[in-house]
């Protein structure tokens, strides 16, 4: 099992406006759940109509959610389709502009915000879980909440998977084994999901046993990628 750490918000998203689990864990964790894996998200969202459909979402994208707490004290974040923003290079009042060009939209998330979860939140939420196999760190966490997440995964013997990891946090997870943790770092932005899809391929690959290296070869080629084969190999 996978287990995926971060609060999800909520999104209005197509035309229908449909209210759907945003975030970078949501979005990792439905990746995983669209791989074939079984994923819990841990977390936190209010006790609020936006935190009830947070719930319908993960159920409907099959992603277990008996480790999100609810907390009347917290708002859930609900967020409106994204602005489409014009490039520059192609303005609509661009004299140069080629004639019959269009704008070219863009989408782009923002820097995820530090998790709201509590060092005592985390270690409830885990409770819930008998075993896992990868915890995804997919959201800044406060440096008390990461060394109870990286605790559960040395206990565990779970791979060990940071996103947008400093310095200072990667270094605090010497009790896991080197081989058992990757530092991944994500895009500006990923409105078609694609960085999402490659953590949910890999984690699904290491939940099936794969070792990291070729979970990751995996992941790549699943994605139509090829990994880069260094100079004088081959």
């Amino acid at each position: 099992m996978i287990v995926v750490i971060g609060d999800p918000s909520l999104r209005l998203a197509g035309e229908s406006l449909t209210a759907e689990p945003d975030g970078p864990a949501a979005a990792i964790a439905r990746a995983c759940a669209q791989a074939g894996a079984t994923v819990q998200l841990a977390g936190k969202v209010g006790d609020d109509p936006p935190g009830d459909e947070i719930l319908l979402g993960l159920t409907r994208h099959g992603i277990g959610h008996v480790a999100l707490l609810r907390d009347a004290g917290t708002t859930t974040p609900v967020g409106q389709p994204a602005a489409a923003s014009v490039d520059e290079d192609v303005a609509p009042d661009d004299p140069d502009a080629e004639a019959g060009s269009e704008p070219v939209a863009t989408q782009e998330r923002p820097p995820a915000s530090v998790s709201v979860l509590a060092p005592e939140d985390l270690d409830l939420a885990l409770r819930y879980l008998s075993s896992f196999s990868v915890l995804i760190v997919a959201q800044p966490l406060q440096p008390a909440t990461l060394a109870v997440a990286i605790e559960s995964a040395a206990y565990s013997g779970a791979h060990l998977i940071l996103i947008d990891a400093t310095e200072a946090e990667t270094a605090a997870t010497s009790k896991v084994p080197i081989d058992d943790i990757t530092a991944l770092e994500s895009p500006a932005g990923d409105p078609d999901g694609d960085f999402a899809g490659l953590v949910g391929r890999y984690a699904t690959a290491l939940d099936g046993g794969a070792a990291p290296a070729a979970a990751f070869r995996t992941a790549l080629g699943a994605a139509g990628w090829e990994a880069a084969v260094p100079q004088g190999t081959g």
